[in-house]
């Protein structure tokens, strides 16, 4: 996976995760501009015997994003 200043990369337990911030911008109904900053956590399982194929892809674990305005 790519990195950058602000993304990471962990190994812990037979599973690996990848951190990176995330920016998030729309409009709302009123039409309005809104921003959402954060990070993205993803989670594979690394070759773990039994594992299902879900597992083994990446998929996100958690996102943690905060109305910036």
């Amino acid at each position: 996976m790519p990195r950058s200043r602000f993304s990471f990369y962990l190994i812990f337990l037979g599973s690996s995760y990848y951190i990176s911030r995330a920016t998030i911008t729309a409009e709302d109904p009123d039409e309005l501009h809104v921003r959402y900053e954060g990070q993205i956590m993803l989670r594979r399982i690394n070759d773990v015997p039994g594992a299902t194929e879900q597992q083994l892809r990446w998929n996100i674990d958690s996102v943690t994003l905060d109305w910036t305005h």
